[in-house]
């Protein structure tokens, strides 16, 4: 009887300790886990304009080499955008005063020219010149733009009237390939953006559209406040 009771005092404190065991257990693992959602939790605030380095001290020494080589990455990489903005930047601005030089000599042309095909031929090249100078100059946008600017300096852009402005901007290319435009405002398309971000957006939207379109062709583009595109129709 001793024994039996002896047994089932074991079994009794067997079953209490058992709980408290897997409660242990359970936080002995989110403790060692800690660390990690904390890094997870940092660099879900890093973004490529910012790249800062990871305090390294306060975490254990298990994890230091981990840091130390996401800090090392991130160098690397804020280092690599550096240079392409700087190199981006600096070719664009090579690129500027012999592009405006050009252009300058083949407007003195076309002046002076008497022959109808070397004032065609004039007309064609200012046009193709023109939009190179424009490359140029979204070419030095972009590497001005920095991601922190863009949310500080925001304003409420009609997305459709930027379609139209840039509908006529693009007027010549769109007369040459007899090509109609159909702009359709499904709802309102007042965005909060950067407008030179935007104008950029869908100056490249429609000159992709207007270069793949068919000659006499239709582009419909539906504007509205979740998406912008464009797309040809028959």
């Amino acid at each position: 009887e001793i024994r039996l009771s002896l047994v089932g005092s074991e079994m009794c404190i067997r079953d209490r300790l058992i709980p408290i065991l897997i409660l242990l257990m359970s936080w002995a693992i989110r403790s060692g886990l800690r660390p990690l959602s904390y890094i997870a939790y940092q660099l879900k605030k890093r973004s490529l304009s910012r790249l800062e380095p990871l305090d390294s001290k306060h975490y254990p020494s298990e994890l230091k080499q981990l840091v130390n080589s996401m800090n090392e990455l991130f160098e690397r990489v804020q280092s690599s955008s550096e240079r392409e903005r700087q190199f981006t930047a600096d070719a664009a601005h090579e690129l500027r005063t012999p592009l405006s030089v050009t252009k300058i000599h083949l407007q003195n042309t076309l002046m002076v020219a008497t022959n109808s095909q070397v004032k065609e031929s004039v007309e064609k090249a200012l046009k193709g010149l023109d939009r190179l100078i424009q490359l140029v100059e979204q070419l030095l946008v972009l590497s001005r733009l920095d991601f922190e600017s863009v949310l500080s300096d925001q304003q409420t852009v009609d997305v459709a009237k930027l379609c139209f402005e840039q509908i006529d901007e693009n007027k010549i290319q769109i007369d040459e390939k007899n090509i109609d435009i159909d702009v359709s405002e499904i709802d309102s398309a007042k965005v909060l953006c950067k407008d030179s971000s935007m104008s950029i957006l869908v100056r490249n939207l429609l000159d992709n559209a207007i270069r793949y379109t068919r000659d006499g062709g239709r582009i419909h583009i539906p504007v509205s406040y979740t998406h912008l595109r464009a797309h040809e129709t028959k």
